[in-house]
């Protein structure tokens, strides 16, 4: 009888241990996930020759807004611990790198509603050695000085033999030469701060807009906008899609609320 009973508990205590297991595993929080990136739409007509940006400080939400830390994995050569690379302009419409790897903070058994994250590099990052920078701040068409640091966006098309830059980043730089850090943040940081509610973010794909970037290019009588934003007319429509303050390169309210280049299909 007592074995009996010692091998009914012993299936009981097994039971018990493979329903945590699968609960663990169906939660989004604690476990290995993904978020995943892409372009959407497209416009036929229009090349896309570059359509790159680096995402950090990603935090998800929860039903009642609170934000939860998404760790970053190191997965060479698209992010390391602190920054992605995500680059959608692989040709024929390949995406090279559309998926950020990481793990959501454990401590919330709530499902997650929305997300939080920055389109750029955090400053004691943005302006390290060029020479010794690690993946995925090695790459050379995405860095303008180790004063200025990296582009956080950069978005190149082609529309009819016609050619337009879009490129995001820091301005108001100021240090002793353009081969030289700025020991202090730059003028106007250009640091974009999204958040899109009403989504799953390890389910649905964060989409950049395209056709916001294609009308912004068809308005424009300017190609290049890859700098002073406040006053080349290349940039204005643009650069209001970021929800930036072209003055003080900042989201108002620490969110890029008034942004159509991001959202969530």
């Amino acid at each position: 009888m007592s074995r009996h009973i010692s091998t009914a508990i012993i299936l009981l205590l097994v039971l018990a241990a493979s329903t945590v297991v699968l609960s663990a595993c169906s939660g989004s929080s604690g476990t290995p996930a993904e978020i995943h990136f892409g372009l959407g739409g497209g416009d036929d007509a229009v090349v896309v020759r570059n359509a790159q940006f680096y995402v950090h400080d990603v935090q998800l939400l929860d039903t009642a807004g609170r934000p939860h830390p998404f760790r970053f994995d190191t997965v060479a050569p698209w992010q390391s611990g602190e920054v992605a690379l995500v680059d959608l302009s692989g040709s024929g419409g390949t995406v090279l790198n559309g998926t950020i790897r990481g793990t959501p903070a454990a401590g919330t058994s709530d499902p997650y509603t929305g997300i939080l994250f920055s389109i750029g590099v955090p400053f004691e990052l943005n302006h390290a050695n060029p020479l010794t920078a690690t993946a995925p701040l090695d790459r050379g068409e995405l860095f303008w000085t180790w004063q200025s640091g990296h582009k956080f966006l950069r978005v190149d098309l082609l529309d009819a033999g016609r050619e337009w830059s879009f490129h995001l980043g820091s301005t108001g730089c100021t240090s002793a030469s353009a081969l030289r850090p700025p020991a202090a943040p730059c003028a106007q940081p250009n640091v974009m701060r999204v958040e899109i509610a009403g989504i799953d973010p390890l389910r649905q794909s964060i989409q950049l807009q395209l056709h916001e970037l294609v009308s912004s290019m068809r308005a424009a009588e300017h190609s290049i906008c890859t700098g002073d934003y406040a006053h080349n007319p290349a940039c204005a429509d643009v650069f209001a899609k970021t929800g930036l303050q072209a003055d003080t390169g900042a989201c108002p309210n620490d969110r890029c609320d008034g942004q159509r280049l991001w959202r969530a299909e």
